[in-house]
């Protein structure tokens, strides 16, 4: 009797365990991996955050905690908040908005920068993510999703350093992916006018591809531009992005370096990171 309930008991516990399984990857692929972390609390915002704390959404983005941040002119501090840690992938945008607007589109888009994505579609694509949070549950009804200021910009980009880049002094083809030119060159060679018309790059690099910076944020020299929030009348109608992309020279990709464009204007060169804040 003993070796029959024992023999009853084994044959079940494979049927239990495939079944647990199967409604795992039946909700994996109804609802995406990041959802069902979220529902087994893998991954929860941070109540106490400090410099380095992240945490990933329902929709895989992951966020980094940007501490207090001080006017440098007023001296005035407002609180800190959290900045996707990479710039928005074309996953990510097709997940959220269902279509990829992007001018380059690999095999697997899953760590390429959106691009060719408007002003007037970040902010879209802002709103729709806060409310798919908040109707979830993912997020708190106090919180949003937007595009940076061009304050929180900068500071998340310098990341305390005071230097032209977050790197230091001058910035390298190994910290960013931009226009490289060798500086040796004199502006008058023909070998400094072929790198301007020729070597210019094609298309934005996989985000995360160079190092981070000191509050562990990617690409943000370099590799595709980003859409800033600004007021509704903006400048004469344009609205700033910054941080420069693979089609700008050095200089063009310094922390305090801008660009302004049309509210509507899609370029294969300018994407946008969000923030989450109150």
């Amino acid at each position: 009797m003993k070796s029959k309930s024992k023999k009853h008991t084994l044959t079940r516990f494979p049927i239990k365990a495939a079944l647990i399984v199967f409604c795992l990857l039946f909700f994996v692929y109804r609802y995406g991996i990041w959802r069902l972390l979220h529902v087994l609390k893998v991954y929860r915002i941070p109540t106490s955050p400090s410099v380095g704390s992240t945490f990933v959404n329902s929709f895989g983005i992951q966020m980094s905690w940007i501490p207090e941040l001080q006017n440098a002119n007023t001296r005035a501090t407002s609180g800190g908040f959290w900045i996707s840690t990479y710039e928005v992938t074309q996953s990510s945008f097709a997940e959220v908005m269902g279509h990829n607007p992007s001018s380059f589109k690999p095999l697997f888009p899953i760590d390429f920068p959106v691009e060719s994505v408007s002003y007037a579609e970040a902010i879209e694509f802002c709103e729709l993510l806060s409310k798919t949070e908040h109707e979830k549950g993912f997020c708190k009804t106090d919180s949003r999703y937007s595009l940076p200021t061009e304050s929180q910009w900068e500071f998340a980009c310098r990341a305390g350093t005071t230097t032209k880049y977050h790197f230091g002094r001058t910035l390298s083809y190994k910290d960013a992916w931009f226009h490289y030119i060798d500086q040796s060159l004199q502006k008058d060679s023909t070998e400094y006018a072929r790198c301007m018309m020729f070597r210019k790059p094609k298309q934005p690099k996989p985000t995360g591809t160079y190092p981070p910076n000191n509050f562990g944020l990617h690409d943000m020299h370099g590799n595709v531009s980003e859409w800033c929030r600004t007021r509704a009348d903006g400048q004469n109608g344009k609205v700033p992005t910054r941080g420069g992309s693979y089609v700008n020279i050095a200089n063009e990709c310094a922390a305090y370096s801008r660009y302004v464009w049309p509210p509507n204007e899609k370029l294969p060169f300018v994407g946008f990171r969000i923030i989450l804040s109150k």
